[in-house]
């Protein structure tokens, strides 16, 4: 349980330790690229190409689209500029 992970353990004495060879880290080491919008160091993985610019951004600074038949991963500039098309196209009510 998580109270058991952190419940403090008994010391052992140096006569009873058993030396153990240092073992390899399991971390992998990934190779990270900086967000286009926040400048902040992501991983790969963790990458989204915006589909209007090209450009790569982490997934806070990314939105996925769902106005289409398929979903689009934009930027929030690319999102707000279509957005915007698409508002000036449609025909406002009040207008009538």
């Amino acid at each position: 349980s998580l109270l058991q992970y952190f419940k403090p353990t008994k010391k052992q004495s140096s006569a009873n330790k058993v030396h153990r060879p240092p073992q390899a880290q399991a971390t992998q080491f990934v190779e990270s690229s900086s967000c286009g919008y926040c400048d902040k160091p992501t991983c790969n993985t963790c990458l989204q190409q915006c589909e209007n610019c090209h450009q790569h951004f982490c997934t806070f600074c990314s939105k996925t689209d769902y106005t289409n038949t398929r979903e689009r991963i934009l930027c929030f500039d690319c999102a707000d500029c279509i957005f915007r098309e698409t508002q000036d196209g449609d025909v406002d009510m009040m207008d009538l």
